[in-house]
Parts: C-alpha cells; sequence; structure tokens
C-alpha cells in the first residue's frame, strides 16, 4: 500500500478491496476453500467406514442432467446412467448399509445432482421413498429436494412435499437475458408461475442466485432481485460464478467476466438491498427474511457450525467425517460393481490431520458469525506452532489489520468487508496446507 498523502483507514472500501483483489486469480475463488486439502488423498486402501451412532447429514445424488449448464463444475451428464431407476435404489441401499447409516440420526438429508427431479413422477415417487426409508431422522430433521424450474409441475410437487420439508431450486437468475448466457432456456414469466406454484406446496423454499456472468452488474443484480422480493421468496443463496481452468466458461469467456472487485462491489450492493427489504445473511451469502417461518432454524445452523458428520451417497459423492474425507468413484459401472461385490465404491481418501480439523471448524464458525475466536485459534493449531505464527503475522499485516476489528478475544471482520469473506478464508487454508504433516 503505498499512499503518501494520508493514512489509510478501514473506511477506504474501495481502495482497500481492490489493493486485495486485483492480484487475486478468478480461478483460483471457491465457494468451499476446503477442497485445497484434497491435495493430501490417498488411493483407497478398503478399510471399513461406518458411522457409530452419531447425529449425521446425508447427501443422496442423482447425478444426472438432461443438459449441462455451462456453469456447473459437477459431474452431471459425464456418467453413465443406471438401466433403471430401481437398479440405481438398490445400490443406495446398499451402500446405505455399508455405511451404517440406519444406525445415525440424520438431521439433514439433501437429495440433489445432477437434477433428481428430471425423473419421471412415477420413479420420482420411487427414489424418494425408497432412499428416505433408509434412514432414521431427528425431531427437527431438514429435508430438502433439489429442482430446476422445469420440473415443478404440480405432479412432482405433490410427490416432493410428501417426502422433503425444504425446496432449493436453481433459478440462478430471472431476466431472459441472463438466464440465456447461464444455458436456462425457460423465460422469465415460466420461473415466476413455477416460483408461485412451488410456494403452494413448501413454506421453506430457497432459491439459488448466481453473480459474475457475462456483463454482470450492479444495476443487473437488483433487477434479478426485485422479481425474487415481488414474488416473495423469503430465503435465497447468492454466490459468485466460480471458474476452472479446464471448465466449460474458462479462458472463452474471461474478456467478458466482471472481475474481482466489480464482484465484490455487486455482492455488497445485493446485501444491502436485501437487509433494506428485511432479510439477515447469516452464514455469508445466505439470505432469509426475518420472519421466515423455521422453527428449526437456530438448531440448523447450530449444526452447521459444530461440522457434523457429513456422507454422500451416489457416483462422485463425497463425505467429511470426524477423522476422514472420502470420494466414491465418478465411473458408474466401477460404482455398481463395488457395491454388488459389498465393498464401498471410494476411490480416494485420506485421514485428516489435526490442523485440517481445526481449519474446517473455525471455517465454519467464521463464515457463520464473521468472527474468529483467539481461543479457538490457539487450542485448534497448539501443536503446530510454524503456523499459529504464520496465522498471526496475517491477522497483524496491513490489510488484515484494517479488515478486522482486534477486540481481546475475537477478530472481527468489519461489515464492509463481508463481500471478501472467501478470499480471506482462502489465504488461511492455503497457509494451513504448508503446514500439514
Amino acid at each position: 500500500m503505498h499512499n503518501k498523502q494520508r493514512q489509510i483507514t478501514v473506511q477506504d472500501y474501495p481502495y482497500l478491496v481492490s489493493e486485495y483483489l486485483k492480484k487475486r486469480d478468478m480461478y483460483k475463488y471457491r465457494a468451499d476453500n476446503t477442497v485445497l486439502f484434497n491435495q493430501f488423498c490417498n488411493n483407497y486402501d478398503g478399510r471399513i467406514i461406518t458411522n457409530r451412532g452419531r447425529n449425521q447429514n446425508v447427501y443422496i445424488g442423482y447425478p444426472w442432467c438432461k443438459t449441462i449448464c455451462p456453469f456447473c463444475v459437477y459431474t452431471s451428464g459425464r456418467i453413465d446412467k443406471p438401466a433403471s431407476i430401481e437398479e440405481y435404489v438398490d445400490l443406495l441401499t446398499i451402500e446405505s448399509k455399508l455405511l451404517g447409516l440406519s444406525s445415525g440420526q440424520t438431521t439433514s438429508l439433501y437429495w440433489g445432482g445432477g437434477t433428481p427431479t428430471m425423473l419421471d413422477t412415477s420413479s420420482l415417487k420411487y427414489f424418494l421413498q425408497k432412499t428416505s426409508g433408509l434412514l432414521s431422522f431427528s425431531e427437527n430433521a431438514v429435508v430438502t429436494i433439489e429442482s430446476n424450474v422445469e420440473n415443478l409441475t404440480t405432479e412432482k410437487l405433490d410427490v416432493m412435499a410428501k417426502y422433503a420439508n425444504r425446496l432449493s431450486i436453481g433459478v440462478q437468475r430471472f431476466t431472459d437475458i441472463n438466464r440465456l448466457k447461464l444455458g436456462r432456456n425457460t423465460k422469465q414469466q415460466q420461473v415466476i408461475d413455477a416460483l408461485k406454484l412451488a410456494a403452494q406446496y413448501f413454506d421453506n423454499i430457497n432459491i439459488d442466485i448466481i453473480y459474475g456472468v457475462d456483463k454482470d452488474s450492479v444495476e443487473s443484480i437488483m433487477t434479478e432481485l426485485s422479481f425474487m422480493i415481488d414474488i416473495g421468496i423469503r430465503s435465497a443463496t447468492l454466490y459468485k460464478q466460480e471458474f476452472f481452468v479446464n471448465g466449460l466458461r474458462s479462458h472463452t469467456y474471461k474478456a467478458y467476466m466482471p472481475n474481482n472487485v466489480e464482484c465484490a462491489k455487486i455482492h455488497e450492493a445485493a446485501s444491502v438491498f436485501l437487509s433494506e427489504n428485511g432479510f439477515i445473511e447469516q452464514p455469508i451469502g445466505w439470505f432469509r427474511k426475518e420472519d421466515v417461518r423455521l422453527a428449526n432454524w437456530k438448531s440448523r445452523l447450530d449444526g452447521w457450525g459444530e461440522y457434523p458428520d457429513y456422507f454422500g451417497l451416489g457416483p462422485n459423492a463425497y463425505s467429511h467425517l470426524d477423522n476422514m474425507y472420502i470420494k466414491n468413484t465418478d465411473v458408474y459401472n466401477d460404482y455398481k460393481t463395488e457395491l454388488t461385490n459389498n465393498r464401498l465404491p471410494v476411490n480416494r481418501y485420506r485421514n485428516k490431520s489435526l490442523i485440517e480439523k481445526g481449519v474446517q471448524l473455525f471455517v465454519r464458525k467464521f463464515r457463520l458469525n464473521q468472527r474468529i475466536a483467539k481461543n479457538d485459534l490457539i487450542f485448534s493449531f497448539v501443536e503446530y506452532p510454524n503456523f499459529f505464527e504464520e496465522l498471526q503475522n496475517l491477522f497483524q499485516s496491513q490489510l488484515y489489520v484494517l479488515f478486522f476489528e482486534n477486540e481481546n478475544d475475537e477478530f472481527i471482520l468489519r461489515r464492509q468487508y463481508y463481500t471478501i469473506i472467501n478470499w480471506i478464508i482462502n489465504d488461511i487454508c492455503e497457509i494451513a496446507c504448508k503446514h500439514v504433516r
């Protein structure tokens, strides 16, 4: 920072954000920064992995789509399909039993993809009924099904509402021009009509809104969010488009994308706008109306911050357990072969180091509360003095001193810098990876 005219203060938001972000590679931005630890994975050695009665979150994947959206970073559409839904459910049943999921209390179930609702109505009912029957649920369990707009028909919504109490809809954008940029062919009015129909079946609806699309701007995102408010949506996830060097939207599109600083301005403007319209942002990027009727909201956030065991079922699914990370094969025939022979279809795994476990826990808490307890850092990383020293140096650096309020017991991220929280987490994860033993 070279400004000889005056001292830079915490109020110099545009300058500080620009200084911090201008040299950062857009391809390194990740919503889940802990993927940096995947470099430490090994080939699976056949060890037993099972739940021993702990609370658990479960993801059941249906990793297939009719078309691949240009912004998608998942493997949907690139995995061979099963011969029938019955075959796939049989394999999920074996996988669930091998993992011992019936012995744990499920606090959250998420059916995702891909697009599970692309199934015809009869197959969708079979899929939801059979797979939910594999689990025992806690009293306030949140059961979510993911859908795109095209599949929100009366018949399918009637089925979904029988097995789920939360609906997650990948709207991404409302206006026709931005939907086309994202490979979405349904028109704006179709989206609005579908959301109004879904509201007749679900009280708890969350929609995804993506920013950072071609030639995106503050004005554009304001228009999109106005539609959401007019319709009456009370929960939304706002997230920045991610780029991968070999992804569909890589160098070809880079010239048209808003840069990191512009994306920070878009997020900040959206956050202020939604706050003025009665939304709370917690964790960062997840907005909900203050009057949202969710009796289990606090327990959901508490559970999210505590990092419970997370089991992923299906091809290419991953699991985050207390001491281990595992990743399934993304080849369907291998997935089928392993389970048919009563073996877990795991391709890669790693035992989590103490430093990874500590980072994952405090990253969750940081996203949730925008503050870092100094005692958490000391307790989590006392066995890693070099990492702890480097982390201290980071928080004492010229920019970080301005980003955070340094109270006696906590580092508190200043409100105007919420937009760069994922980049800050990335800094921490990169330092941690250098010290993993």
